[in-house]
C-alpha cells in the first residue's frame, strides 16, 4: 500500500473510531430528551461520508491484498477471510 492509500484508510478507522463516540453521545441526549430531528438534520451527512470511506478503504485493502506475493498461498485467503469478517 502506498503513501497516500495507506494515510486514508487510517484517516478512515480515526474517523469512524471519533464519529461512533459523537453518534452514541447524540442518540443518548436524543433518547434522553425525546428529541428528534437532530440526528438527521446533522449527523447523516457525516454517517452517509463514514460509509463512503469505509466503502473506498475496504476496496484499498482488498487490491492491496491482491497485489503481494506471500510466501504460502494459503495466506491470501486467510487475510481475505480475516479482511471480510472483521471489516
Amino acid at each position: 500500500m502506498k503513501g497516500v492509500e495507506r494515510v486514508f484508510v487510517i484517516w478512515t478507522v480515526v474517523y469512524l473510531a471519533i464519529y461512533m463516540v459523537v453518534f452514541f453521545a447524540v442518540a443518548g441526549v436524543e433518547i434522553a430528551t425525546h428529541s428528534n430531528g437532530f440526528f438527521v438534520e446533522y449527523l447523516l451527512p457525516f454517517h452517509i461520508l463514514g460509509m463512503a470511506q469505509n466503502v473506498i478503504a475496504f476496496g484499498l485493502t482488498v487490491r492491496d491484498l491482491y497485489k503481494r506475493d506471500f510466501p504460502n498461498p494459503n495466506d491470501k485467503l486467510t487475510w481475505l477471510l480475516l479482511i471480510l469478517l472483521t471489516g
